[in-house]
């Protein structure tokens, strides 16, 4: 049965596979001259044209190297294809790079390659160790950068020094350093002035931004902060520093969810209580509904409340948040086949993608008819 199917099989193929046996095997070593093609022809009985098919193939997978004027020769290991690719992200249990991740594992498989999938958790060391530890392993790189002070990370420049394929996705160090750099993330600017201008347009005129201590440098929040200020200059409503509200940073593995809980007490014991909150992340404005429901405070009626991300647990029944939708796993899919592009080509493309977002209207933010905003 074996012989039968052998046989079914094309004559290029039966040679590739083969030379490639050979080769994962340590029978042909790295560095060693393979047989030539008239030798191979006439080994399978087979044209020098069908040889050279199975040659091509494995030059395309890096198995070996032609070198003009001698032949072909086994590939160093460390050029050879792995087919596996390094994601390193946040953290995996965090709704909204979960979807990431689904986008970014859908497609790799469809194209026969494999995920290493870590968690930075935020830690430039850790970011740095898994890159270090990977570069032997993987074809490549899907990184959602760690924050430095605006500046790339060591592991970035790591992998810049020794021309690394790799694209940072969701997420950039800052907008002066991405020059030159693959990216895909979202239109946080535009999501910011959308959702905010949706909060004036639906009558609500002292909106506040609310964020997490030391969180305003990153660029993305920093993009959703100018696009809140943009639509409020629109509307011909001052900005007002008092109108930026930011909760401690404890618990950033869950969308700083506690945090948006903590701040109830806060925002209810606001004399100019505010009408309407656009949170910088869906947990962390669920975790504030929860706090506000708890205290009695109804929402919206009371105080109008918006998210963002959109993540599984803002459009369930009981929540109904307003919120921007990011494209989440679109992001991961796009990062990885410009990811998978650099890495047939050999050299980044300088491929640099925003992706639109989208407003999801829920009832949070729905004007209630029992109370009007004050102007």
């Amino acid at each position: 049965m074996e012989e039968r199917l052998l046989e079914i099989k094309p004559k290029y193929k039966q040679i590739k596979d083969f030379l490639a046996h050979r080769i994962s095997t340590g029978q042909y070593a790295e560095g060693e001259k393979i047989p030539s093609e008239n030798e191979l022809a006439q080994q399978f009985s087979v044209s020098r044209h069908t040889v050279i098919k199975a040659l091509n193939e494995l030059i395309n997978e890096e198995m070996i190297c032609r070198r003009q004027g001698m032949g072909s020769f086994v590939a160093p290991a460390r050029t050879r294809r792995k087919n596996r690719i390094g994601v390193i992200i946040y953290h995996s249990d965090n709704p909204y790079y979960s979807r990431i991740i689904r986008g970014i594992e859908n497609y790799a498989e469809r194209n026969g390659f494999y995920i290493v999938l870590c968690n930075s958790e935020g830690d430039i060391l850790k970011e740095e160790s898994y890159i270090r530890g990977l570069l032997s392993e993987v074809d490549g790189f899907l990184i959602s950068p760690s924050y430095m002070q605006g500046e790339l990370s060591p592991g970035v420049r790591l992998l810049l020094q020794k021309e690394i394929p790799f694209v940072l996705v969701s997420r950039l160090p800052s907008h002066k350093v991405a020059d030159n750099i693959d990216f895909v993330i979202p239109d946080d600017y535009r999501g910011g002035y959308m959702i905010t201008r949706h909060l004036l347009d639906t009558g609500y005129m002292r909106v506040f931004f609310l964020t997490v201590v030391g969180l305003q440098k990153q660029p993305e929040i920093q993009d959703r902060f100018l696009g809140y200020k943009k639509a409020l200059s629109d509307a011909g409503i001052p900005f007002d520093e008092r109108f930026v509200l930011e909760a401690a940073d404890t618990d950033p593995l869950h969308g700083y969810e506690k945090d948006g809980y903590r701040m109830a007490d806060r925002i209810i014991s606001m004399t100019d209580r505010p009408f309407a909150v656009f949170a910088i992340g869906d947990s962390m404005a669920i975790g504030l509904m929860r706090g506000l429901r708890e205290k009695g405070i109804k929402v919206p009626r009371d105080i109008a409340l918006c998210g963002f991300d959109d993540i599984d647990l803002a459009g369930q029944w009981g929540i109904d948040l307003t919120t921007i939708r990011h494209p989440a796993a679109e992001m991961g899919r796009k990062a990885i086949e410009v990811l998978l592009q650099a890495i047939e080509n050999g050299e980044s493309g300088g491929q640099q993608i925003i992706l639109p977002v989208e407003l999801k209207v829920r009832k949070t933010s729905l004007m209630s008819e029992t109370r009007m905003p004050v102007a």
